[in-house]
């Protein structure tokens, strides 16, 4: 009986008449507190504290984006319970795309269920390591604070996304060792404690690509 209280918002008495009444402004505040949340529509990840069954999954679709990110739906056959996060959380937000020759993961198209800011918020996070190695808690806690709310279900999949789409351009740290790529021993330690994780974004300079280009040439020969 939310009626027989009194509900006040940014210093502003609500005037609740029922719950449906409440539950309806509610759902307007917490709008308003989070404009950037993404638009998830998975209850096995789109959680803070995830089931067995979502951690399970989660981990699966991991490896998967590491070893099948070429493969239409990371080559899931049938529907496990992997298939339907990466449906809503890769596909359905295009950051799992089609270039014209292969399937990649990339920046998601406009408006993708609002998934567009808040990996706007991760690169520009990432680019500003340019100087420094940083946490990745850093990012984690902005990312799951106003105005995003992403769910800790959802973080690690995230940035894994951007990571490999852009992972000629980040340097690993694990326990302050340089690690020159994810891979599966490596992710599951990332997954289990993101904490022991710093990363630091590459700049290429002009020279840079220039000497890129010659080792290219000769390798190439």
């Amino acid at each position: 009986n939310p009626q027989n209280f009194n509900w006040f918002y940014d210093n502003k008495k609500i005037n609740v008449f029922n719950k449906f009444q409440f539950q309806k402004k509610l759902s307007l505040i917490l709008e308003n507190i989070y404009p950037y949340m993404p638009v998830i529509k998975n209850e096995l990840i789109n959680r803070d504290e995830l089931s067995s069954q979502g951690t399970a999954s989660r981990n699966s679709l991991t490896k998967l984006m590491l070893n099948k990110s070429a493969e239409e739906d990371f080559g899931l056959m049938k529907h496990p319970a992997e298939k339907s996060i990466y449906y809503s959380l890769l596909k359905n937000t295009q950051i799992h795309n089609f270039n014209g020759e292969k399937w990649e993961l990339t920046k998601p198209r406009e408006n993708s269920l609002n998934i567009l800011p808040a990996w706007n918020k991760v690169d520009s996070y990432f680019k500003s390591l340019s100087e420094q190695a940083d946490s990745i808690l850093n990012l984690i806690e902005e990312l799951k604070a106003p105005p995003y709310g992403v769910k800790a279900g959802v973080l690690p999949i995230l940035i894994l996304s951007y990571y490999l789409a852009k992972k000629n351009f980040i340097a690993i740290y694990h326990k302050r060792k340089y690690e020159p790529y994810f891979n599966d021993e490596i992710l599951e330690r990332f997954l289990k404690r993101p904490d022991e994780f710093t990363f630091q974004y590459l700049k290429q300079s002009d020279s840079t690509k220039k000497l890129y280009k010659v080792y290219s040439s000769i390798f190439l020969k």
